[in-house]
Formats: structure tokens, C-alpha cells, sequence
């Protein structure tokens, strides 16, 4: 069995990042406060990538059981839909039956949500979803309301979900190795505030690099595929 990485912990993140930023000598290592600072900052940092495009290792399925004839499922912590850490957004979603059917569902925008009719009777399957982001739940409503037949089925949503922050030294960050010095280069631009200019250049110019590098690497390896749009069955285009 292979042994778990110790090596993208937030404590040897935090020490290189002081190194890289000019605020600890050579073959140093930072102080009780300097830590506790580092680690505040690195936990910002790392929610804040998080809003950067996908991160593949985020992306979770997960299915939501239906009720019938209830349209609004809430996502987030103590909800009554999922009770959960608030996950960032849906990426998609799909029905599936107790068949093992997949049907791929569409998401609605605010507006095609607004005109739509009925949206809490016409009982069905449910073909469409809709996301309501609030700053502590994610709200998603599906339609056709689920019928009785529906329930014995489910609605998966593939989730961004927040990534577990740091409370410990010693505890490793939920990113793959191969982000260190995405990591390490971004608190050091972080930290080096007040730095000579050729330091604060340093640090900006490669975290900039690195981020720019993994986020185009971070993507996924299968090609880019399109469906048609279901939408097309219940309203007209204003196209002629």
C-alpha cells in the first residue's frame, strides 16, 4: 500500500512561502505568530483559487433524493434538501432511473426561471435544474416537480465542493502535490508586503506563472462535446 504524501502540508507550504518572500533567513524557520499568520492566509488563498476555473479534484456526484410534488431542493449546512459545506456551484446534472437510465438535465437561468409556468405543479420527470446562489446555501429547484414515479429515481448533481481548509500545522492541504508552488509562491505574494521591490516583483511575477500554468493544466482529458438543448420544447427563439 502507498504511504499518503506528507508533503503538501500547510506547515512546508507556509515555510516556503516565508523563504520565497525574503522573511526568514536561510536554513530558518518562522516563528509561533508568523504560523499562525501564514496559515490564516494560506486558508484565504486557497478558497480563493478555488473560484478560478475548475478544479477537477473538487468535483463531486451527488445524488439528491426526491420528494413528491417538492421542486426545491437547498444545499448547504443544516438544509433541509442536503445538509453539507455550501458547495461553490453545479457544473451539471442528469436524472437517473431505477433502471440505470442517465437522462442529462439543463439548467435554467434566472429569467428562464422566473416566466416559467407551473413551476410547483406538472408533475413529472425532472428535465431542468435551476441554482439560486446565496451566500450560505445553494438552492436548487428542479422541473417537472417530481411525480411518484419519479422519486424511486434520483437527481445527481455534480458539485464544485469547498475543499477542507487548514486547522493544523501538520494537516495536508486538499491539493494535489503538483500545486506546492501555486501555493507557496501565492502566500509569499501575500506576505511580502513592505519588501524590497525586487522581492515583491519576484513573488507576483511567479505566483502569477505558476497559477496561469496549473489552471490551464487542471482541465479535463476527454474533448469538449455538445447536446441539444431541451429548452427548445417549451419556448420560441426570437431568432427568425
Amino acid at each position: 500500500m502507498t504511504a499518503v504524501s506528507t508533503f503538501n502540508t500547510f506547515s512546508r507550504v507556509i515555510e516556503e512561502a516565508y523563504s520565497n518572500a525574503g522573511l526568514v533567513a536561510e536554513g530558518q524557520t518562522p516563528n509561533s505568530e508568523k504560523y499562525a499568520r501564514g496559515l490564516q492566509k494560506l486558508n484565504t488563498l486557497c478558497m480563493f483559487l478555488q473560484t478560478k476555473g475548475l478544479k477537477l479534484f473538487s468535483l463531486v456526484d451527488t445524488p439528491v433524493p426526491l420528494v413528491t410534488g417538492t421542486f426545491f431542493y437547498p444545499l448547504g449546512p443544516g438544509a433541509t434538501g442536503i445538509s453539507m459545506v455550501k458547495p461553490f456551484r453545479v457544473i451539471n446534472a442528469y436524472y437517473l432511473s431505477t433502471t440505470g437510465q442517465k437522462v442529462p438535465m439543463t439548467a435554467l437561468s434566472w429569467q428562464e426561471w422566473t416566466i416559467l409556468n407551473q413551476t410547483s405543479s406538472s408533475p413529472g420527470q425532472p428535465i431542468n435544474y435551476f441554482v439560486d446562489k446565496q451566500p450560505y446555501v445553494l438552492n436548487v429547484s428542479v422541473w417537472p416537480t417530481p411525480s411518484t414515479e419519479s422519486v424511486a429515481g434520483a437527481v445527481h448533481l455534480v458539485l464544485q465542493t469547498e475543499l477542507p481548509q487548514g486547522s493544523s500545522l501538520t494537516d495536508q492541504t486538499a491539493f494535489p502535490e503538483e500545486w506546492f508552488p501555486v501555493l507557496a509562491w501565492g502566500l509569499a505574494d501575500e506576505l511580502c508586503t513592505g519588501q524590497p521591490q525586487e522581492i515583491v516583483t519576484r513573488c507576483a511575477t511567479k505566483a502569477k506563472f505558476y497559477r496561469e500554468e496549473l489552471d490551464n493544466w487542471d482541465v479535463e482529458d476527454a474533448q469538449t462535446f455538445f447536446t441539444p438543448d431541451s429548452r427548445s420544447g417549451y419556448y420560441a427563439s426570437s431568432f427568425r
